[in-house]
């Protein structure tokens, strides 16, 4: 039996924010798996590099590649749409990437532990298809690694638009399965008799990414199996959503965010009305330095409306400030129900401007 570790959608950052760091600690996590799973080889199905700048960074380029060079297995490396940007892997294709790797940047045949392994490196079209110059299937099993969009996949995400890989491409080269790059987020589909498989990012790359992440262990023998291995350790993009009218808001805040990892990213989207005399913006600057260390990154967005026109006028403003005497403590369902019901003000508010 065969053993592989498909991933890819990495998005190494050499310079933007934490990430850089961040990201080569994911990348070490994913050769580590390797390692401990005891694969034949590591298959990375695009985008390892976020753009073109970051692989052409000499210094975070390096530090990568001592991590890949660490990797037990080969592992076989096919461009993605973000390395592609700037026109068929120029630059890619004259990067070191160590002793590992093994880029392909052309439709290819590989043959690993008698199984017949399809590279299909990202490209706009795939219409020459038939024209590549690969063989009838002479193994067991021949499966695919590709990065791009299937016909009808539904996915919630930012992905760039990349080039759609038709079934009719597999059928052609008889690949039963097809692991791929491009959607954020694990899934798969049958159609037209091709299995496809993504595995997702193995960390979370945008603000909207809150799956736990993870990679596809694929064992081939007389079948083909995929297991679902998740990466916790790497943390969790986290994004709260937390009622500012409350002026106790940060106490809500701490009741939400206990448990979660040092590894998470936290995204607080403050939202509702907002008293003037609140000061919101001193308030996020006495809540983060609290926050500062324990957990990756931890970002505010403000989503408010200003309540003034509304206290003042005085029957709503009595009903304001009764409510906020009669406040419950923060983080239970009676602090849940007294929010909502504070934030009806906001149709009063709606109602007000008829």
């Amino acid at each position: 039996m065969a053993r592989f570790l498909h991933t890819g959608d990495l998005h190494l950052k050499a310079a933007r924010n934490d990430d850089s760091d961040y990201s080569l600690e994911c990348l070490e996590a994913i050769v580590g798996q390797a390692s401990r799973l005891a694969v034949d080889a590591l298959l990375f199905c695009g985008d390892v590099f976020d753009r073109e700048e970051d692989y052409a960074d000499s210094g975070f380029l390096s530090r990568a590649v001592a991590i890949l060079d660490r990797c037990p297995v080969p592992i076989y490396y096919i461009p993605g749409n973000h390395e592609d940007l700037t026109g068929r892997f120029a630059r890619l294709k004259n990067a070191e990437l160590g002793s590992r790797v093994r880029l392909v940047t052309n439709p290819s045949l590989i043959v690993h532990s008698e199984v017949e392994i399809l590279a299909v490196p990202h490209a706009p079209s795939y219409e020459s298809f038939a024209a590549w110059g690969i063989g009838a299937r002479s193994a067991r099993h021949r499966i695919a690694i590709a990065h791009g969009e299937i016909p009808g996949y539904q996915f919630e995400g930012d992905e760039e638009h990349a080039g759609v890989l038709n079934p009719a491409i597999f059928l052609h080269h008889g690949v039963s399965h097809v692991f791929l790059g491009h959607i954020h987020v694990a899934g798969s589909l049958e159609l037209s008799g091709v299995h496809f498989h993504y595995s997702g990012s193995p960390r979370p790359v945008r603000s909207k990414e809150t799956e736990v992440r993870g990679f596809n262990l694929v064992e081939v023998g007389e079948s083909i199996r995929i297991t679902r291995v998740e990466l916790p350790e790497i943390g969790v993009m986290r994004r709260l959503n937390v009622a500012a009218i409350d002026p106790s808001w940060p106490a809500e805040l701490e009741a939400q965010i206990q448990g979660f990892g040092p590894k998470d990213r936290i995204k607080v989207i403050l939202e509702g009305l907002v008293a003037e005399d609140m000061n919101l913006d001193a308030m996020i600057q006495s809540v983060l330095p609290k926050l500062e260390g324990r957990f990756r990154r931890v970002e505010f967005e403000k989503r408010v409306e200003p309540l003034e026109d509304l206290l003042q006028n005085p029957f709503y403003r009595r009903i304001y400030d009764a409510w906020l005497a009669r406040r419950p403590q923060a983080g239970g369902r009676e602090h849940e129900v007294w929010i909502r019901m504070l934030n009806q003000l906001k149709t009063l508010k709606k109602e007000l401007r008829k």
